[in-house]
């Protein structure tokens, strides 16, 4: 009973992070995969850290959705899919 009391007053995620991205796949990439997929405006920030050294990102990013709507849409259309 006490767990669910917690997960009640939580509010629902809007920020994902995406691992396994491909390393070569940078911001505007990753915009359009997010586009093509349904989530056109429905995100609000991507963040892809990088390493500076290879010029490559690290194989993740983290996208803050709009609203929890928005967050479930992309996890169900990523959820166990490589990405090009």
């Amino acid at each position: 009973k006490k767990g669910t009391e917690q997960d009640q007053s939580q509010p629902p995620p809007v920020t994902m992070m995406l691992k396994n991205i491909p390393n070569d796949l940078a911001h505007d990439g990753l915009s359009c995969l997010l586009d093509e997929r349904g989530l056109v405006g429905q995100y609000d920030l991507i963040s892809i850290p990088g390493d500076y050294l290879s010029g490559c990102n690290r194989g993740y990013a983290f996208i803050n959705f709009t609203s929890p709507e928005a967050y479930q849409h992309a996890a169900e259309e990523f959820q166990g899919t490589m990405l090009p």
